[in-house]
């Protein structure tokens, strides 16, 4: 068995769902049973990584936009979700190509960012563990490292 590669999806959907409180979408992925609801409005990619999903989604809110990436299981049940955002921050997310289980791309400021999918769940500190601008749901262990030094202001 080789190593896990992110692979592009092209058969992804994501539509939006008019909430005004929080920006949110019907994902639906050939083979996938149901529509999954997720954060996020506009689908910017997928990837196939092993038997596992990356999703990346934005908010679409001027001055306050985030971007979520979603590792999803192949019941499409959620494994690990980050977000990267900041207040009075607008983003455009432009990504590299993947390289292996890496995905080099940019957001907002200057700051190169990478988000590499994790072969298994790996220890990580809660709220100190994660550079300025990303966030996470509490958990000691994730899937999904991200990586980058955003400068101050950004």
């Amino acid at each position: 068995m080789g190593k896990a590669a992110l692979t592009p999806i092209s058969t992804a959907h994501l539509q939006p769902i008019d909430d005004k409180d929080s920006p949110r979408g019907r994902l639906s992925l050939e083979g996938m049973d149901r529509a999954l609801e997720i954060p996020g409005r506009i689908l910017e990619a997928a990837w196939q990584i092993d038997d596992n999903v990356l999703v990346a989604t934005t908010d679409d809110i001027p001055a306050e936009d985030q971007l979520h990436f979603l590792l999803l299981n192949s019941h499409a049940e959620l494994i690990d979700h980050v977000t990267l955002g900041a207040a009075y921050s607008t983003g455009a997310f432009i990504a590299a190509h993947p390289e292996g289980a890496q995905l080099s791309f940019r957001f907002f400021g200057d700051t190169p960012w990478t988000l590499t999918v994790l072969p298994k769940p790996t220890f990580c500190m809660p709220a100190f563990g994660n550079p300025r601008g990303v966030h996470r749901p509490f958990s000691f262990w994730t899937r999904l490292r991200m990586e980058g030094q955003p400068k101050s202001g950004a």
